[in-house]
């Protein structure tokens, strides 16, 4: 079972009672709990994952607050940035980090031929053949070049928060 799935059933689970000599549901709950309270993104970010839909626009809003904040640390690098536009970002990478496989070749990287379902020998120009979304190339061609090193810092983040609650979860349990 995956970590998010892990993380899923507990959030769903009937019984969180705690048991000293067996690993429960409310373990991985309170797994993420912790993280949380030094990553302030973990908590909604896994609610996303665990399937809250409702989540995935409060979590882009708070993306975009932590883009300003970082952007008042390095104002000569990143100018230009508003929250308009933090929130734009914000939400390119939040896609991009939850559905990774290419849209263009659904993450075969490779094309179709057309009129078959068989894949051609001419890889994916999109993303270059690998079938994963570049964010940088995504970030440039759909925002401009304004958006690439904050959404790579962003992007970086999400990375660290989800080390952070797979550490975790496989602490209490794994």
């Amino acid at each position: 079972m995956s970590v998010a799935e892990r993380y899923c059933s507990a959030v769903h689970a009937q019984n969180l009672r705690h048991d000293l000599w067996r690993k429960v549901p409310i373990d991985t709950v309170h797994a993420v709990a912790l993280v949380g309270r030094r990553h302030d993104l973990a908590v909604s970010l896994w609610r996303v994952l665990a399937g809250d839909r409702r989540e995935i626009r409060s979590t882009a809003e708070h993306m975009a607050r932590m883009i300003m904040r970082e952007r008042r640390k390095n104002i000569r690098t990143w100018p230009g940035i508003s929250l308009a536009n933090a929130r734009v970002i914000a939400q390119a990478v939040l896609s991009c980090w939850l559905r990774p496989a290419c849209p263009a070749c659904s993450g075969r990287g490779y094309t179709l031929i057309p009129g078959t379902p068989t894949l051609s020998d001419t890889a994916c120009v999109y993303c270059g053949g690998n079938g994963v979304v570049n964010v940088r190339e995504h970030l440039r061609n759909y925002l401009g070049e304004y958006a690439v090193d904050p959404g790579l810092w962003l992007l970086g983040e999400l990375g660290s928060v989800q080390n952070a609650l797979t550490k975790a979860i496989f602490r209490v349990g794994g």
